[in-house]
This record gives structure tokens, C-alpha cells and sequence, in this order.
């Protein structure tokens, strides 16, 4: 289960990661993504039981996805640069792409991209009426955290 909302043009999705550096290597590991706070709770549980583990972190990770369909018109001049999207938070990192929503590439960095894809799929059939051009920004944000902050 991915902790997940969802709002008019964005969907979050929330995952957590418990790392501990190992007491003689001195090397750092970590768990994979965790995607429910009882396995948050059992993982940082786990380590503090065990002498080899010290120096336990929580850390949340927090993806958002903002969708907003735009029409082709509203696309970055040919030859100009997209303009990134400004992060809204510290030590988040933004991508900004295009995408068709159910159809072509999954991510198009440019105007210049998205007018060659259309046109591509214009030639072997695809109508552009049916295609629904979308403004992708997608932000992802890290932060350590305390298990206190971490809901059971």
C-alpha cells in the first residue's frame, strides 16, 4: 500500500526508507522503499535490536505529481527552452515534460519534441483530436524524520 492523495492536478505518493551504518565497516545500508508505516515501524525496530547497527535514520520521501492539460498552442516556441518549474520546498528536485495522456512516449522534454511526436503519430493514423496534451511537474522531496513522526 502506497500512501497516496490526490488533489484537482496532483497526486502524492509518500514512501520511507530506514538506514543504519553498520558498527564495524562503518558503511551505511538501507531498506527499500517502505510503503506502510507498520513496516516503518518494524525495519527501525529490527536495527535497534541488533549491536552491528547504529546511527539509525528515517528518511521520507515524498513525490508530487502535478498534471495540467494544455493545448498545443500553449507549448514552448519551436526552438525556445522549457521553462523548469520552481521547486517549492528545500531540497526538493523538479522535472518538468509533456506527455499524451494514454498514448506516445511517457515524458517529452521539449515543445520541439512533442510537435515531431505528434506529427509521427498523426502519420500512421492517430487523430490529434483524440489526444489530450498534458504539462507534467513532478517533484520529489526528501527529509529525515523521527519514528514519533512516522503514523502507526
Amino acid at each position: 500500500m502506497t500512501i497516496t492523495w490526490q488533489g484537482p492536478t496532483a497526486t502524492a505518493t509518500i514512501h520511507w526508507r530506514v538506514s543504519y551504518r553498520d558498527r564495524d565497516a562503518g558503511t551505511r545500508h538501507h531498506t527499500s522503499r517502505l510503503h506502510t508505516p507498520e513496516a516503518v515501524h518494524f525495519w527501525h525496530g529490527y536495527y535497534l535490536a541488533k549491536a552491528w547497527a547504529r546511527d539509525l535514520e528515517i528518511a521520507e520521501f515524498v513525490r508530487v505529481e502535478h498534471v495540467i492539460p494544455i493545448a498545443l498552442a500553449d507549448l514552448p516556441a519551436p526552438g525556445a527552452p522549457t521553462a523548469p518549474p520552481v521547486p517549492t520546498g528545500n531540497g526538493t528536485q523538479v522535472r518538468r515534460f509533456f506527455r499524451f495522456d494514454g498514448r506516445g512516449p511517457a515524458a517529452m522534454g521539449t515543445g520541439d519534441t512533442v510537435r515531431r511526436t505528434l506529427h509521427r503519430m498523426t502519420e500512421h493514423g492517430t487523430s490529434p483530436d483524440r489526444l489530450q496534451l498534458l504539462d507534467v511537474h513532478l517533484e520529489t522531496g526528501r527529509r529525515t524524520i523521527s519514528l514519533n513522526e512516522v503514523s502507526a
